[in-house]
């Protein structure tokens, strides 16, 4: 097609409609070049669920979500500027309905959003690398659940989340220092904290079979 006649805004606007373009700029290289510079949306959690088809059955549906709240399905890792990039497993957000994820849009649960504050505070925190988070539950209202892999489960408030995690390590390092690891934590509350521990190499119970003491804070 003629270059003069492209219409780049129009072209601009179609690409940013696909929900992992964050931001796209064109620009014409003379005679006969088209330079498109495009921004990949960078997902930091995803959330998954069963859809139910026809056949009575149900299919795993994924969807990511980057920083800004924005879902979007998953890239395969040949069609991304940075295949690698995905390597690292995602923190799994639960709890939620799949109508408050629809690809193309941002999130508008608010527990979402602290859900994902929570991501990107944990991964600066003296925790990243001491535990590994498996999923970030948004279904109890004022708190997020987080569960590990390692069987504990934590409970946050919604706000300063880098003064809790710091108390996280506080909890975890006594722990180690007993000779126990945390089931459980309430670190929503500043007082008084409630804790399970068990032995180190003990399973995790039921919650109802734990020990509970309560931290001064």
């Amino acid at each position: 097609e003629n270059l003069f006649l492209l219409d780049l805004n129009r072209i601009k606007r179609d690409l940013e409609l696909i929900p992992s373009i964050h931001s796209v700029t064109i620009e014409r290289l003379l005679p006969h070049t088209l330079q498109l510079r495009v921004s990949e949306r960078e997902p930091t959690a995803q959330y998954v669920f069963a859809q139910p088809l026809p056949n009575g059955r149900y299919e795993k549906v994924v969807y990511w979500i980057d920083h800004e709240g924005w879902v979007m399905p998953p890239v395969e890792p040949a069609q991304r500027a940075h295949p690698g990039m995905t390597n690292e497993p995602l923190m799994h957000i639960t709890g939620a309905a799949p109508s408050d994820f629809r690809p193309g849009r941002v999130v508008a649960l608010p527990q979402a959003h602290a859900a994902l504050a929570f991501v990107a505070a944990f991964a600066a925190s003296p925790m990243s690398g001491a535990v590994d988070v498996r999923e970030v539950d948004v279904s109890s209202p004022g708190v997020l659940v987080i569960r590990t892999e390692q069987g504990a489960e934590v409970v946050f408030g919604l706000s300063n989340f880098e003064a809790q995690l710091q108390r996280w390590r506080l909890a975890h390092d006594y722990g180690a220092s007993i000779g126990k690891h945390l089931a459980y934590i309430d670190l929503s509350v500043s007082n008084n904290v409630p804790a399970r521990w068990l032995a180190a190499a003990t399973p995790v119970p039921p919650r109802s079979e734990e020990h509970t003491s309560e931290l001064q804070s």
